[in-house]
């Protein structure tokens, strides 16, 4: 194929002869290799409590948004990098990746998140109702409490998630200790980090 250029658009190896206008043929070039690069599948774009879009977060509150795809370099649409990132204010996120070879992947769906008026309730605190200490005879039931006040209740001892501001735990193991956990929340996406632990023991 006799042209002063060429586009490559297929793998493969390629080499460049020359002719006069007598006919002459010069020896073939060195060989050229050409590779192209696929570019990435579309990316998916989580928010680390599993949220869908929009995504409410109230004053104070801070999200992580994960992206699936580690393979590649991830780019948000805030100009990070990396497979996560933190949100700390309302707006629209979005990602790509590109491959090794520098080919971008199609954004991917965008998420909203929304800023709410409530505000992020404060770390509580666990106490111990009626015991000075933390030792108990087995098959007592020791009873926990936190703030009043709150709409969700998340203890981290048999994943208890109610309305209630206590804890009412039976305790059958001797010397095993029970170590108590708390978040609260004044809605469904307003929650509180985890409060202290709190350890007690039956004898």
């Amino acid at each position: 194929r006799v042209v002063s250029s060429l586009r490559m658009v297929e793998h493969g190896e390629y080499r460049l002869q020359l002719s006069d206008d007598t006919g002459c043929l010069t020896e073939l070039s060195e060989p050229a290799y050409a590779y192209f690069d696929a570019p990435p599948l579309k990316p998916v774009l989580d928010e680390s409590r599993g949220y869908k879009s929009p995504v409410q977060m109230c004053v104070g509150q801070s999200i992580t948004l994960n992206t699936n795809s580690d393979a590649y370099k991830p780019n948000w649409s805030t100009g990070e990098n990396g497979t996560t990132i933190v949100v700390k204010s309302a707006g629209v996120y979005r990602v790509r990746t590109q491959s090794g070879g520098g080919c971008w992947s199609d954004w991917s769906d965008t998420l909203l998140v929304v800023q709410a008026p409530d505000t992020l309730p404060a770390k509580p605190t666990i106490s111990v109702r009626n015991k000075l200490s933390n030792l108990y005879c087995q098959g007592d039931t020791a009873r926990f409490e936190t703030q009043n006040g709150y709409k969700n209740y998340m203890w981290n001892w048999g994943f208890v998630n109610n309305a209630k501001n206590t804890l009412d735990l039976p305790l059958h193991n001797v010397f095993y200790d029970y170590r108590i956990q708390v978040r609260i929340a004044n809605n469904d996406y307003c929650v509180s980090e985890l409060s202290d632990e709190i350890l007690v023991r039956a004898v």
